[in-house]
């Protein structure tokens, strides 16, 4: 929506001044909108006054069992939403509807080409495409033989060459099923995405303790790097009880997003330098280009930090990351930068260096 303007109106001009507030209320009732979107996205569930009448009508609601057939003969009205999915190893074959929930299940198929290959030759294969895809890499699909029971009460399940994938919307449901329960355990906090969103947002949906599924082709991506990842660092604690689990995970948790809001603050401040009217323009641009690429660092930390599946990995985050990330993730960097990470890697490096060591201190 266009600016409203606000130069002043002639109050003989009806028209105008009646278009003028149709504008502003308009303007008015998308923000109120987006307010509740973001209030409902960011309320942990457990704190949900709903959440009694959410778990009463989820009932003891199973995963159902799931014709293939049937879904993959579905004529969908959404047939992109099927076919945008499929990347990498994989192919996105249809999908089914969940009565409960009003999601959907997606079966994914590997790839003809990757069938029925020798050992040696499907890791070569497998490292190749993942080469490609990288930083959004996918797994073979053994990681589905010996799934656990919370993983199939969440509609995750294998059907021979075929498995099936739940949104956004079965695993918040089923998993406030789960806390019914598991009084103890953690919001599951899984939001829905149309696309990439820019470093900054993505990191501020995951400090608030969101994990983002993708509706297009890093939807494969996220299920096993980062939904299924936090699904073990909620449900498996080892020895120690739920309840013991959960505290320390929300201490950990809280260390790190003052760690990270610490190092927003120091990125904002070279933005601010960047802004400075006494650089010349040759001077500005690459100040703004250094900036670019710290909130990219911060959001692969990030990005890492929620693929933990212990308290131990995450307890790691953001830490030294901070300062060798640029080494760890060097190919992507190239990729996405080019030539500038490569004239400019010392510089970065030591503006990460002392990026990190100002975090500890503030």
């Amino acid at each position: 929506m266009n600016p409203i303007n606000n130069k002043r109106i002639n109050d003989t001009d009806l028209n105008l001044n009646k278009y003028n507030k149709n504008q502003n209320k308009s303007l008015q009732e998308k923000n109120e909108k987006i307010i509740k979107q973001k209030e409902k996205i960011n309320t942990p569930v457990l704190a949900d006054k709903k959440l009694d009448r959410q778990i009463e009508s989820l009932g003891n609601n199973e995963a159902e069992a799931l014709d293939l057939e049937i879904i993959k003969r579905e004529k969908s009205n959404k047939q992109t939403s099927i076919s945008e999915k499929s990347e990498g190893l994989y192919n996105c074959i249809g999908r089914k509807k969940d009565k409960s929930s009003g999601g959907y299940f997606y079966i994914f198929e590997l790839k003809n080409e990757f069938k029925n290959l020798k050992k040696q030759e499907e890791i070569n294969i497998f490292h190749a495409v993942i080469r490609e895809l990288y930083p959004a890499t996918q797994v073979p699909p053994i990681v589905f033989e010996n799934l656990g029971d919370i993983f199939k009460k969440l509609g995750y399940e294998k059907k021979g060459d075929c498995f099936i994938l739940p949104d956004e919307k079965i695993l918040n449901s089923r998993w406030l099923n789960i806390i019914r329960d598991n009084p103890n355990l953690l919001p599951l906090n899984v939001i829905s995405s149309n696309g990439i969103a820019d470093d900054k947002s993505y990191i501020e949906a995951i400090i608030q303790g969101n994990i983002i599924l993708s509706n297009g082709p890093e939807f494969l991506h996220d299920h096993f790097f980062h939904v299924m990842q936090r699904i073990l660092l909620l449900s498996k604690h080892g020895s120690n009880s739920m309840e013991t689990h959960s505290s320390n995970y929300l201490k950990i948790f809280t260390k790190f997003n003052k760690d990270i809001q610490k190092i927003i603050s120091l990125i904002n401040e070279k933005e601010m330098e960047a802004k400075n009217p006494q650089l010349n323009e040759e001077s500005k641009k690459e100040q703004e280009k250094i900036c670019e690429i710290l909130w990219t660092c911060l959001g692969l930390i990030v990005d890492k930090a929620s693929a933990c599946e212990t308290l131990n990995d995450l307890r790691s985050f953001p830490g030294e990351q901070l300062v060798y990330i640029l080494l760890f993730d060097k190919p992507y960097f190239i990729k996405r930068y080019g030539e500038f990470i490569e004239n400019n890697k010392e510089k970065l490096s030591v503006i990460l260096n002392k990026m990190y060591e100002d975090s500890k201190s503030v």
